[in-house]
């Protein structure tokens, strides 16, 4: 008897310490099972977290571009998200004054979300902002003067009253500048500043006079290529004589030519294309804007020659923009023929020149009423440049400028939608 109790003692004990391993088993696999949850659910959380986040960046990206090209940033709305390729997401906006714009973006990814704020501040779309401006250098000889008026307030002679005799100007926000060095000789008239490069200089010589700064910018002018429009071409035009009309609309030519003494009135709003374009001596070229600008393409060669004139009926600088893609610059890493870009003396021009490729040289008694950006500049003595104050209130590129004040991302429960 005391013999079976003992063997029937140890099976309960073999059957006891089975059952406690087995229940430690389980435990174990419950304990290994609830690890391997939490971590699935740890790893489909932050991926939820990440998709909100791309799906906010996403959506923020969009309005941003939006606001910038002047559409409605606004996208989507809480109830009716734009559902995205990462997520969904919608965009608020709020108008804060003084030319601030905030922008809320929230994201959502599964159970994720994520939220961008933005402050941005809106700067003055103008390209057009100098008298002169050379990319890569400005100078001016002797005699040579800017200044500047506006267009809006009357003619540049009903504004020319301040100083006597040859020292005569009308405003002064006549401003030069260069992403590099900028020297003016002796009797140049600078009424308004000279701005060189961060890393340029500014030579003033002799008795040349500077009514504003010259210290060097904070930072470089951005100088953008020329899309050249689309427009076929027709083949050469050529005008002799007066009386001369192209009517309003696209015209492409290969040689866009006047003959001296010629005249020819544009009717706008027009865009001309051209690979060359040249007035001869005394030729007068007027544009018509009672509906709208005219716009010159220059590819190759562009010549006025002594005493002509371009100009609208207004005598408006806005009127007319002169974009020349027109290179003469000598490149050593390439053997190109270079193109001819002439503004010659007693010559005229109101309207903007633009001139990314190509050094310009506004000659002796050339008179310009606008604003040149090019990139080189070369005033010669006696050359007068009068910027239009008006063009600072003119968009360069159809796009509003932006600076972002204040990007604040945060994580936020998606239970509050």
């Amino acid at each position: 008897m005391m013999k079976r109790n003992t063997q029937e003692s140890r099976r309960g004990s073999a059957t006891i310490g089975a059952l406690v391993l087995m229940l430690g088993l389980a435990s174990l696999s419950m304990s290994l099972l609830a690890v391997v949850s939490s971590s699935f659910g740890e790893r489909r959380t932050e991926h939820e977290e990440l998709t909100a986040k791309l799906a906010a960046e996403a959506g923020m990206a969009e309005a941003i571009f939006r606001l910038q090209t002047g559409s409605n940033p606004v996208l989507g709305n809480e109830n009716a998200p734009i559902v995205g390729p990462s997520g969904s997401y919608w965009v608020e906006q709020a108008d804060l004054g003084n030319d601030r714009q905030s922008l809320t973006c929230t994201g959502i990814g599964g159970e994720g979300a994520a939220r961008i704020e933005v402050i941005l501040e809106e700067q003055n779309g103008a390209f057009f902002t100098w008298a002169a401006f050379g990319q890569d250098g400005l100078t001016m000889d002797s005699n040579a003067k800017t200044d500047s008026y506006d267009s809006t307030l009357g003619s540049y002679d009903s504004q020319d009253v301040n100083g006597n005799g040859a020292k005569k100007y009308a405003l002064s926000n006549g401003d030069v500048g260069s992403n590099a060095d900028i020297t003016v000789d002796s009797n140049v008239k600078v009424h308004g500043s000279i701005t060189p490069g961060p890393n340029g200089t500014a030579t003033v010589t002799g008795n040349a006079t500077v009514s504003g700064s010259t210290l060097p910018a904070a930072s470089e002018q951005d100088m953008p290529p020329i899309d050249l429009p689309a427009i076929a071409s027709s083949g050469d035009y050529s005008a002799g004589g007066g009386g001369n009309n192209i009517g309003s609309g696209d015209h492409g030519y290969d040689n866009f030519s006047m003959g001296s003494n010629s005249s020819v009135t544009i009717v706008g709003p027009a865009t001309i294309v051209c690979q060359t374009m040249e007035l001869s001596s005394n030729a007068t070229l007027t544009v018509d804007a009672t509906n709208g600008p005219v716009e010159f393409y220059v590819v190759g060669d562009f010549t006025m020659n002594s005493n002509t004139t371009i100009a609208s009926t207004t005598l408006n600088p806005l009127d007319i923009s002169l974009n020349l893609i027109s290179d003469n610059i000598i490149d050593p890493n390439q053997n190109v023929n270079l193109d001819e870009v002439d503004f010659d003396s007693n010559a005229v021009l109101y309207g903007t020149v633009y001139a990314p490729n190509a050094f310009v040289e506004i000659n002796s008694n050339f008179e310009l009423f606008g604003s040149l950006i090019a990139r080189r500049v070369h005033l010669d003595s006696n050359a007068f440049v009068h910027f239009d104050e008006a063009l600072l209130n003119a968009s360069g590129n159809g796009n509003e400028a932006f600076d972002l004040l204040i990007w604040r991302e945060t994580s936020i429960s998606s239970n509050n939608f």
